[in-house]
């Protein structure tokens, strides 16, 4: 799986660097994301609520018509916190993640252009912590043995590109809806999903 990262990035920046030849565009990403897994089976015990993190990355967009094609590269965090009391327990998932966008482009004519996409992306954890605050104590655990490397699952946009001259500006709105279990031991019935939403801000040139 790291032979297809490596490989992945190559060829992304190859086409970043020859974007204008090709009749691209690239652009930067950069916002908050919103994490949280769906676990089974569920306990009346633990709500789990929503992991905060600033996220970023690069996009490249093919096809300046109604339909245009978006890989990427982003830096993420999936996961999930639990809090009480000023206590708290996180578990925190670091990714490496390549987006893959069908954007559906609303032209009409002026600056302002709406969109929404569908796709689906593929990730590789790089770091993976599980942190315990109690009582004023922190405490770090390294659990990268204990999940699945790879993760993969659907993805959902809508926003608004502003366009100039030579110049794109986007406000955006992603939600990504993980497909298969994270946990590589897991017990008969056990399952996590992750579950995220970004609010990012970009420029496209």
């Amino acid at each position: 799986m790291k032979k297809t990262i490596v490989t992945a990035l190559a060829a992304f920046s190859v086409l970043a660097f020859g974007h204008r030849d090709l009749g691209a565009e690239v652009g930067l990403r950069a916002g908050v994301s919103l994490a949280k897994y769906q676990w089974a089976p569920e306990s009346d015990d633990l709500r789990w609520r929503f992991l905060p993190f600033a996220t970023g990355g690069l996009v490249l967009e093919a096809g300046r018509g109604v339909l245009s094609v978006q890989p990427g590269l982003f830096f993420t965090r999936m996961g999930g916190r639990y809090a009480v009391d000023g206590d708290s327990l996180e578990f925190r998932f670091d990714y490496v993640q390549l987006p893959l966008l069908f954007k559906m482009n609303n032209l009409t004519g002026g600056t302002v252009c709406p969109f929404f996409g569908f796709g689906g992306y593929g990730a590789y954890l790089v770091k993976a912590q599980g942190v315990l605050v109690l009582g004023g104590d922190r405490e770090v655990e390294d659990l990268i043995e204990e999940y699945e490397r790879f993760d993969a699952g659907l993805l959902f946009s809508a926003g608004f590109d502003f366009r100039l001259a030579r110049t794109t500006f986007t406000l955006e709105c992603r939600y990504a809806h993980g497909l298969l279990n994270a946990l590589k031991f897991p017990d008969k019935g056990e399952f996590m999903k992750h579950r995220s939403i970004m609010a990012l801000a970009g420029v496209g040139f």
